[in-house]
C-alpha cells in the first residue's frame, strides 16, 4: 500500500508493520464495531424517549395544578404569579415543584391566601427537612392542616367535629409561619 523511496528502511518497516496490521483487522471485527455503535445509538435513543416523556408528565401535571389555582383564586395573573413563587421556592429547598405546588394548592382550597399558604408550606417544609422528611412527609402534614382548617370551618358553622388538641395544633402550626 505504502512504498517510500530512499535510504529509511526503518521508516518504510515501520509502515509496513502498520499495513499488516491493518491488514489483519477482519470484516467481522469492523462489523462488531459497528454493532456496538448501533447499540449504542438505541439506549441513547431510549434515553432520550424516557427524558421527553417525563418532560411531557411534568408539564402536564404543571399545568393541571396551573388550572386548578385559577380555578381556586379567581385569576391567571394570581396563579401564574403563584406558580412562578413555588418554582422560585422549589430551587432553594429539598422539595419538588409538584409537592409545593400541591401543597399550597391542598391550603387554598380551604380558603387560606395564596401568601399565607406560602407561609405554611415554606414553615412545614422546614420542620419535615430538619426532621429528615421527604417530599412525601410534606405532602401528608399539608393534607393534615388541610383537613384541620376544613374542621375548623365545620366547627364554625355549629357541627363539633373538632376536638381541641386538634385547634391547638393548628394554632401552632400558625405560629410557625
Amino acid at each position: 500500500l505504502f512504498r517510500f523511496l530512499g535510504d529509511d528502511g526503518e521508516l518504510q518497516q515501520t509502515i509496513n508493520g502498520v499495513q499488516k496490521a491493518l491488514d489483519s483487522i477482519s470484516t467481522s471485527s469492523l462489523d462488531a464495531i459497528g454493532d456496538g455503535f448501533t447499540k449504542l445509538g438505541g439506549v441513547i435513543t431510549g434515553a432520550t424517549g424516557a427524558i421527553v416523556g417525563f418532560g411531557a408528565k411534568y408539564n402536564s401535571e404543571i399545568e393541571s395544578i396551573t388550572m386548578s389555582l385559577e380555578t381556586l383564586t379567581g385569576s391567571s395573573e394570581e396563579a401564574d404569579r403563584i406558580m412562578r413563587q413555588i418554582k422560585k421556592d422549589a430551587s432553594t429547598t429539598p422539595f419538588d415543584v409538584q409537592s409545593l405546588a400541591k401543597g399550597e394548592q391542598m391550603l387554598i382550597s380551604t380558603g387560606i391566601s395564596a401568601d399565607n399558604a406560602r407561609d405554611t408550606i415554606l414553615a412545614l417544609g422546614d420542620a419535615v427537612s430538619a426532621t429528615g422528611g421527604d417530599s412525601a412527609t410534606l405532602t401528608r402534614m399539608v393534607a393534615n392542616l388541610q383537613q384541620i382548617q376544613n374542621a375548623r370551618k365545620s366547627h364554625r358553622n355549629g357541627h363539633k367535629t373538632i376536638c381541641l388538641c386538634t385547634e391547638l395544633m393548628y394554632m401552632v402550626c400558625l405560629q410557625t409561619t
